[in-house]
């Protein structure tokens, strides 16, 4: 089985662009990554440190790729096999639970190509989904991002070798 050699984490995710938080820990296949708090010292981690978790407002917003402000590339790789599963914890930007309980939670991936991932330029990625969580199934009405800070969401790889963002 041949690895996904390195999976470097854009720290926004599309599903945050119109919330208050950010992902403060990612585990690949029980190994875990802490992420810096936003607008904090910069420390070694596979998760892009942001400058802000203010919300990225609109779908042509160039913020929407990596957050607003600058942030920082992430400095680690994260490495994974396909098969491997991923798991998000996303915390409020006070490192809080999450302060959010509607909507969908969508989760993209982009191939960094022959260039690694912490030089890419993501406003040129080709984004693919390859996760998206809605309404519960139990008929309440209610959302699964209602439940993220207590049960991180978790999103199997499915995807050829390569070097890959996440966002």
């Amino acid at each position: 089985m041949k690895p996904l050699p390195t999976i470097l984490f854009s720290l926004t995710l599309a599903t945050s662009a119109l919330a208050h938080g950010f992902v403060s820990r990612i585990t690949i296949d029980g190994n875990v990554y802490k992420g810096d708090i936003p607008n904090g010292e910069l420390n070694p981690s596979i998760i892009r440190l942001i400058d802000t978790t203010s919300p990225v407002k609109g779908t042509s917003n160039p913020d929407i790729n990596c957050g607003s402000g600058t942030p920082k590339p992430a400095q680690l790789v994260g490495n994974a096999m396909p098969g491997d599963l991923m798991t998000f914890t996303w915390d409020d930007g006070d490192g809080g639970n999450w302060p959010h309980n509607t909507g969908p939670l969508i989760t993209y991936m982009a191939s960094c190509g022959s260039t690694t991932c912490d030089q890419f330029d993501s406003t040129t990625a080709k984004w693919f989904k390859i996760d998206q969580q809605g309404q519960k199934s139990d008929g309440s009405g209610n959302w699964n991002q209602g439940d993220v800070s207590e049960y991180p969401r978790a999103v199997r790889i499915i995807a050829t070798p390569s070097n890959y963002i996440v966002q």
